[in-house]
């Protein structure tokens, strides 16, 4: 992919729902060279914006991953099952010890544990293993490609709106407004009006609205291999409790790192890392037992995605780009 894509959609990664006219004046080109590039590469399921749902304040959902046995066998039915669960939120095929890992998000640990109970009753599941999450140091979302210079990447996060989490009324349009952002969040005001039978006015207020309280959050997807990212890798780590902050502080120099999230269970810290390549798994487990050994820092295990099946609120092809959308309810 071209530098000048990388630009375009690190743009989208910082800004969503930003203005094809300010895109375009970051980038130096046209608003029409902005948005027709942005179809051609949402159309090949490279790129797609999707608007999520956040749990509120009063009632913060609770995520895991759940680790799932198969016995070596690829689970057919068992992933598309998974797949068009809402609260599975990222599925993916892994190597070593465990089969499939699922990021899963549910509104309490009791829904958390029927979960589980209902995996471990699917046809070919022999094994459920549970990292619940109790921090995320980092998270996917806060990713990006860094191929905009500082000035660029300024602009484009000062039109972030300001967040003040607090209790949201619900509102009649709600539903079909998360429905239609699911779909596609970058829809103009009049396609979403048009969607929940009200008028763009309203929808405009809303969808401010719910971002500013911390209810709405817009993510851009992108296909790993387009973007020059084909392996992705997690890593199991064991880290005294009273260095986890130090740790995590040191974890953000890795261009790669998208999710870090502090967890109860035998490892008590799991990253997820995109890499250059098969080679870098390697090299970047020496790089942060080397430079974090002072922390107490112990890598314990490590697994390498063979096929990411579900990753933003999208079904992916064996090449990384997205098919169709799948449901998810919340985003942690």
């Amino acid at each position: 992919m071209i530098e000048s894509d990388l630009q375009l959609i690190e743009c989208v990664q910082l800004a969503p729902r930003a203005p094809w006219t300010l895109v375009a004046d970051v980038l130096g080109v046209s608003s029409a060279t902005a948005a027709r590039r942005w179809a051609e590469l949402e159309a090949a399921g490279i790129v797609w914006i999707r608007g999520y749902r956040r749990s509120p304040p009063e009632a913060p959902a609770v995520r895991a991953w759940v680790e799932i046995d198969t016995g070596g066998l690829v689970a057919t039915q068992l992933e598309q099952s998974l797949a068009h669960h809402p609260d599975v939120i990222g599925l993916r095929r892994t190597s070593g010890v465990r089969d499939y890992m699922a990021l899963v998000v549910a509104p309490s640990l009791d829904v958390l544990s029927d979960f589980a109970g209902r995996v471990a009753g699917l046809d070919q599941c022999r094994a459920v293993r549970m990292h619940v999450v109790t921090d995320a140091t980092a998270i996917g979302g806060a990713w990006s490609l860094h191929a905009l210079d500082a000035r660029q990447r300024g602009r484009l996060l000062a039109t972030r709106p300001p967040r003040s989490p607090v209790s949201l009324r619900p509102h009649p349009t709600d539903a079909a407004l998360f429905e239609a952002l699911a779909r596609d969040g970058r829809a103009s005001f009049q396609e979403l009006a048009n969607a929940c039978d009200t008028s763009a006015a309203t929808v405009k207020r809303r969808l401010h609205a719910l971002e500013e309280a911390g209810r709405l959050e817009f993510r851009c997807g992108v296909s790993r291999p387009d973007i020059g990212y084909p392996v992705s890798a997690t890593y199991f780590a064991s880290v005294p409790a009273n260095q986890i902050e130090k740790v995590s502080l040191s974890l953000h120099s890795i261009p790669g790192l998208r999710m870090a999230l502090v967890t109860a269970g035998p490892f008590n810290l799991v990253l997820d890392v995109w890499l250059r390549s098969l080679e870098d798994v390697h090299r970047l487990e020496v790089r942060i037992t080397s430079n974090l050994a002072n922390l107490g820092v112990a890598i314990a295990d490590r697994a390498v995605v063979l096929q990411t099946i579900k990753h933003m609120g999208r079904l992916l092809g064996a090449n990384g780009r997205a098919v169709a959308p799948l449901p998810v309810s919340e985003e942690p």
